[in-house]
C-alpha cells in the first residue's frame, strides 16, 4: 500500500510555523493535490514527506511505516523540482539513468526501463541531446522521466509546470493527469495554481498560513468552501465578498448589508460575510424588486466569458455576463439567488450553515 498519512504535523523555522499541525490523508493511489498562495508551507509538507525537511512534530506515515527517522534515499518516493534539476553536462539518458546507475541496476535493466519510459513520455528521440537544447516542456519530461523509472511508491511533484508558458502548461497538465491514469500511482502535487488543481486532483487541500482549511474533491471545494480564503482563493474572477449582519427584529431574522436584505435562519445574531460567486449574479439593464444598483467601472473579455466590474454605494462587485454589450459609467441592476449564497464568520473566517431567501 501506497498511502501517505500525515498526522498533526508541525514544522518551525524559529519564531516562525511554517506548516501548523497538519492532518490528512492520501490514499493508495490517488492524486492529491496541495494548493495555497507562496509561503503558505505547501512546499515545506511536501519535502516532509520526502524526508528533505525534519518536522518539529508530528508522524509520517508511508504505507503501514513510519518514515520519521528514514533518510529520503530509502522512504521509496521520487520527487520532481519546479527548476527541472537536470544535470547540464549529461546526456538525456543519463539524466534518466542516473539514479538506476546509483542503486547499481543492471545494465540490461536500466537501458529497458530509461527507453520504454522515454517513449511513453514521447522523449526517445531527445535521449542522446543534453539538456541546453531542449525545450522547457521537453526538460520537465526528462525530469518525470528520471522519476518514473525509479518505480516508486510515491511520486512528489512541487510546482513542476510553473516555468512553462500558458499553453504549454495546459497540455502538460493533460499529459500528467493522463500519465497518473496509466500508472494508478499515488501522487502528491504542489501547486499556487487553481486551474492545475481543479484538473488534476482527485482531492485538493487547501493550505494558507500553515493550515489545512479543507481537503475534499475539486468540486466540493468550490461549491462548498469551508472557510472563506478558500471561496476567495478557488475560482476566477474571486468570490465577491460583502460584509453583514445577522439581526433578529419583531418580523423575523434578517441579514443585513447596507445594500442587501434577506430573510436568514440557521446561526446565531452576530457579524457574517455574504459570498457569491460572479456566475451566479444576474445583470440587467432594468431595475427589479429587490435589485442592487451598480455602475459599471469596466469589463473584462475573455471570448467565452467577460467579466462586469461593477462599483455600488458600499464598494465594489464582479459578475460573469454573456452580453450584450456595457459601457463604463452605464447604470445596471444586480440580483441573485440567496439559494446560491455562501456565509462565514467575519471572525474565523469558518463556513457557517445560514440559509437565506428574498
Amino acid at each position: 500500500m501506497a498511502t501517505v498519512r500525515l498526522e498533526h504535523i508541525t514544522k518551525k523555522f524559529g519564531e516562525t510555523t511554517a506548516v501548523d499541525d497538519i492532518s490528512l490523508t492520501v490514499n493508495d493511489g490517488e492524486f492529491v493535490v496541495l494548493l495555497g498562495p507562496s509561503g503558505c508551507g505547501k512546499t515545506t509538507t511536501l519535502r516532509i514527506v520526502s524526508g528533505l525537511e525534519v518536522q518539529s512534530e508530528g508522524h509520517v506515515y508511508i504505507g503501514d511505516r513510519v518514515v520519521d527517522n528514514v533518510e529520503p534515499k530509502d522512504r521509496n518516493v521520487a520527487m520532481v523540482f519546479q527548476s527541472y534539476a537536470l544535470y547540464p553536462h549529461l546526456k538525456i539518458y543519463d539524466n534518466i539513468a542516473f539514479g538506476l546507475k546509483a542503486r547499481h541496476v543492471p545494465r540490461a535493466e536500466i537501458i529497458k526501463k530509461v527507453n520504454e519510459t522515454a517513449k511513453m513520455l514521447q522523449i526517445h528521440q531527445l535521449l542522446d541531446r543534453k539538456p541546453a537544447a531542449l525545450s522547457g516542456g521537453q526538460r520537465q519530461r526528462v525530469a518525470l522521466a528520471r522519476a518514473l523509472v525509479r518505480d516508486p511508491e510515491v511520486f512528489l511533484l512541487d510546482e513542476p509546470l510553473s516555468n512553462l508558458d500558458a499553453k504549454l502548461r495546459a497540455a502538460t497538465r493533460i499529459e500528467i493527469k493522463n500519465l497518473h491514469l496509466r500508472l494508478r500511482k499515488t501522487m502528491v502535487y504542489v501547486t499556487h495554481d487553481q486551474v492545475e488543481a481543479m484538473t488534476l486532483a482527485d482531492k485538493i487541500a487547501v493550505i494558507n498560513q500553515g493550515k489545512l482549511l479543507q481537503f475534499a474533491s475539486p468540486m466540493e471545494v468550490f461549491m462548498k468552501p469551508a472557510h472563506r480564503f478558500v471561496g476567495d482563493f478557488v475560482g476566477y474572477p474571486s468570490m465577491n465578498m460583502l460584509g453583514g449582519e445577522l439581526e433578529e427584529t419583531a418580523a423575523g431574522t434578517f441579514f443585513f448589508t447596507p445594500a442587501i436584505r434577506m430573510k436568514a435562519s440557521g446561526a446565531q445574531a452576530g457579524k457574517y460575510i455574504l459570498g457569491i460567486r460572479p456566475e451566479d449574479i444576474v445583470v440587467s439593464k432594468s431595475s427589479s424588486k429587490g435589485s442592487l444598483e451598480c455602475t459599471v467601472r469596466g469589463l473584462e473579455r475573455t471570448g467565452s466569458d467577460n467579466y462586469l466590474f461593477l462599483d455600488y454605494s458600499e464598494g465594489g462587485i464582479v459578475a460573469s455576463v454573456t452580453g450584450p454589450d456595457y459601457s463604463a459609467g452605464e447604470k445596471v441592476y444586480v440580483t441573485f439567488d440567496p439559494a446560491n449564497a455562501h456565509f462565514f464568520d467575519a471572525v474565523t473566517g469558518a463556513a457557517v450553515p445560514l440559509s437565506a431567501s428574498i
